[in-house]
């Protein structure tokens, strides 16, 4: 909401405070605040984005094929019988 400015007055510094924040659980907010970062920091948005595909975040995967970056796999492993 502080980034649209959606209901309350738009504030970028805050929004960005608040997905840093976020970002340290939420892949959601891993793909915006890589989103907000992208062309200043590439690396760290592509390393925000690996950790959200690794969550099986779909947008994450996206970004990350249109980057030309590797996409984790995130294929569930079965376990082995006994």
């Amino acid at each position: 909401m502080k980034l649209e400015g959606t209901d309350i007055p738009k504030d970028g510094e805050c929004a960005r405070y608040l997905l840093e924040d976020a970002s340290a659980t939420d892949s959601k907010a891993m793909v915006i605040l890589g989103d907000l970062i992208i062309d200043e920091d590439r690396e760290r948005a592509v390393a925000l984005y690996t950790k959200a595909a690794s969550k099986w975040n779909n947008d994450a995967k996206e970004r990350l094929e249109k980057l030309g970056e590797p996409v984790p796999d995130t294929t569930p492993r079965r376990k082995k019988k006994d």
